[in-house]
């Protein structure tokens, strides 16, 4: 199962605009915004009367251009690899890839079904036939890539004694590198995972291969292979602040000492997805119908088959998507990003399995702004004028938002886009199901940039890029504390 965490390089949280500027300037910015601020009867009184501490605007322009200077030099030095005005933004994901096809399996000498009937798959207790002979050899694609690091298990039904195993990995499945060369010895009896050698990689892969070294007659069978991975992608993006902490990752965007999540979050109220969803297209990737396509109809309770039956207004069919099959709805409505989606699990009971029982195969799920195929299967026989997986999901239009190697666990889903269309893709064998799509609640507080309301000036900046969000002349980090209406 995967999961999606975000981090900053710098491991800086959030920090206030007062870090930026000494103290004595901050001080001249201070007490112009409380002359500004000054109640009617404070002026009446002649102490209220006198102006603030004289200062010299020279030196508060020599301070500003030295503060302004020093910024952007220490900056660019601390953020050399992205351009001006972004800094790096890793997501890393962290699943479980199993072996899921097979490149070549020679046993006894010969070749062999054996490894795609019991070695596919997450271990099962089922195994292959002996590897005996010198040279036998089991090839594999792993059903994902894993980056250097990830924890590799291989489970085992039998591993004799003065048996040597040769492993080797392969992004590419032809150039192949050697991880470990082990024997009887490195083999550990686990008691819960039972007979299991690990090894963390060294080097990326995607293929693994293993090979029997010598000994003739010397045993070993095979039951599956697995990769825990963490897989980390850095890009360049926004840093609207020059914190060296991208926006993304960044609590508070602008520095003012406000987090975005106060300054750019609005209540919403939407409607039941189960009353405003509407159907698309159900076609498999190469643009054909999908495995139920003729049993479409819409909701029919308790058939699995009905693939609309995800947004039946219960928890209690699970709809089975199938391999290759991509099926899309409108949601009838525009989620802006921040809005929270449920996925309910299979046997879902919200005090006594909250969770789900999980056991369904691989599944994407994606969501966009617009259909990824505008005309549906409107057009020639039910799915010939869709345009395909491919250029539709993958080529981007597409945001994927959940990518999981078991579903039928309940899931929660935070919209990274806003979007009006959702896509599920089921891969990797045949039965990808879950019960029903939901909003998590159909009042929420979101956070989410995107929205008009969260420019109270109106000055086309955001407020949570805004240092003075109401334009009202004193910087938010010295209203935001002390005045209860940010819009004063």
């Amino acid at each position: 199962m995967n999961r999606f965490t975000a981090s900053d390089p710098s491991g800086n949280r959030s920090r206030s605009i007062h870090n930026f500027i000494p103290n004595d300037l901050h001080a001249v910015y201070t007490r112009m915004c409380n002359v500004m601020l000054m109640k009617p009867k404070d002026f009446l009184t002649r102490d209220a009367m006198r102006s603030p501490t004289p200062f010299d605007f020279n030196i508060l322009l020599n301070k500003t251009v030295f503060i302004l200077a020093f910024g952007l030099f220490s900056f660019t030095s601390l953020n050399a690899q992205c351009p001006p005005g972004e800094a790096e933004y890793t997501v890393t994901d962290t699943g479980t890839h199993y072996a899921a096809s097979v490149i070549q399996c020679i046993r006894d000498g010969s070749p062999s079904t054996d490894c795609e009937d019991d070695v596919l798959g997450a271990p099962d207790g089922g195994a292959t036939g002996d590897f005996k002979d010198p040279n036998d050899v089991a090839e594999f694609q792993m059903d994902g890539f894993s980056q250097a690091g990830a924890l590799v298990t291989i489970y085992f039904d039998k591993f004799d004694s003065n048996l040597t195993l040769l492993i080797e990995t392969s992004t590419d499945g032809i150039a192949y590198s050697t991880e470990a060369s082990i024997t009887d010895a490195d083999v550990v009896d686990d008691p819960t995972l039972g007979l299991i050698y690990q090894f963390t990689t060294t080097l990326d892969f995607e293929y693994i291969k293993l090979t029997h070294q010598g000994n003739n007659g010397r045993k070993l069978k095979l039951d599956a292979i697995q990769s825990d991975y963490s897989n980390s992608t850095t890009t360049c993006e926004i840093d609207t602040d020059g914190d060296n902490v991208a926006d993304l990752a960044d609590e508070d965007d602008d520095n003012d000492g406000i987090l975005d999540v106060d300054e750019c979050s609005v209540e919403l109220n939407f409607q039941p997805l189960c009353e405003t969803w509407g159907y698309v297209y159900n076609q498999n990737i190469f643009g054909e119908p999908a495995q139920h396509y003729v049993e479409y109809e819409g909701p029919n309770p308790g058939d699995d088959h009905y693939p609309a039956n995800i947004f039946e207004c219960a928890n209690t069919t699970d709809v089975v998507f199938h391999q290759d099959d991509i099926t899309e709805f409108s949601f009838g409505q525009v989620l802006p990003a921040g809005t929270v989606l449920q996925l309910i699990g299979s046997n879902y009971d919200p005090n006594l399995n909250p969770t789900g029982d999980g056991g369904g195969t691989p599944m994407q799920v994606y969501v966009s702004m617009g259909s990824t195929d505008p005309n549906g299967d409107t057009l020639s026989n039910c799915c010939d004028a869709g345009v395909g997986y491919q250029n539709a999901i993958v080529g981007g239009q597409s945001t994927l938002v959940l990518d999981v190697s078991e579903s039928g666990f309940t899931e929660t889903i935070v919209l990274p886009v806003a979007a009006d269309h959702l896509q599920f893709l089921a891969y990797d064998s045949s039965h990808a199901y879950w019960q029903e799509i939901q909003l998590l609640s159909t009042t929420q507080y979101v956070y989410s940039p995107d929205l008009s309301s969260c420019d109270t000036d109106g000055d086309g900046l955001i407020d949570s890029h805004d240092l003075d969000s109401d334009d009202d002349g004193c910087l938010d980090v010295d209203e935001g504390y002390y005045i209860s209406d940010p819009g004063t």
